[in-house]
């Protein structure tokens, strides 16, 4: 597959791509590099691809962005190419078309054709390979020398088995067993967490309770002062009443002796 350059700094030149090509202008990453004195061009701005007979073209996230036959292509999502397409970097004066695309679905079809047929070939060299093979134990197992031997490693074969299954049973038995445990251990830390509320909510009961004691503590103290300062007013008044009886008195004595 080609595109070839139909305007801008690359008019009428051509370039293969060969499963991958970059194009924009940062020479360490871009296999076609734009001039930097080129208008909206990205460092890495668009990248065409040959996968599995198809091309596509996917933009990079550019600035300016990559139209294809006139659209805006969404950043990062690849966009199937046919022959005579055209597609542009920034405004139309950057623009390519696209050529070559049957001709490499066509290689592509030839190419597979031939892999498919070599790998029918290698199939039946090795299904004839497997018979031959089979026939050679069939001649082994046939010796009545080796029978014996077969016996044997076929009773050893057998034990193995028996010893793997029972050693995966036993094994499956300790995960379950470790899964209740692991299980109990979690219901007892939920068992935990709940009492440690029911213990905080108490407490925070016993406080509320303290703070309303310490509150109607106060209250008495206040009253107390007041009937203080009510009982101290009584006896500044009684000891008020007194003297002046005691004055009274005095003056009747006066008057009469």
């Amino acid at each position: 597959m080609k595109i070839k350059g139909v305007s801008g700094v690359f008019n009428d030149k051509e370039f293969t791509v060969e499963d991958s090509l970059v194009i924009g202008r940062k020479e360490s990453t871009c296999n076609v590099v734009f001039p930097k004195s080129v208008e909206g061009i990205s460092r890495a701005h668009c990248r065409i691809e040959e996968r599995k007979s198809k091309a596509t073209l996917t933009d990079l996230g550019s600035s300016y962005g990559t139209y294809l036959n006139g659209d805006k292509l969404e950043p990062n999502v690849p966009h199937i190419l046919h022959d005579g397409d055209t597609f542009y970097l920034g405004d139309r004066s950057n623009m390519f078309t696209v050529t070559g695309i049957k001709k490499l679905r066509e290689e592509r079809y030839e190419t597979g054709k031939s892999e498919q047929m070599m790998s029918g070939s290698r199939m039946r060299a090795s299904y004839i390979s497997d018979k031959e093979e089979h026939k050679d134990f069939q001649t082994i197992i046939s010796d009545k020398k080796l029978r014996p031997v077969i016996i044997a490693t076929a009773a050893i074969l057998l034990i193995m088995f028996f010893v793997i299954l029972s050693q995966r049973s036993s094994m499956k038995d300790k995960e379950k067993q470790i899964a209740e445990q692991q299980q109990e251990i979690s219901n007892k830390e939920q068992a935990l967490v709940q009492k440690q509320s029911e213990i905080d909510a108490q407490q925070n009961a016993i406080d509320s309770m303290q703070r309303e004691i310490d509150s109607q503590q106060l209250q008495i103290s206040e009253q107390q002062g007041e009937l203080n300062a009510k009982q101290a007013e009584i006896d500044a008044k009684d000891d008020e009443g007194i003297d002046s009886i005691g004055d009274l008195v005095g003056g009747i004595v006066d008057i009469f002796f």
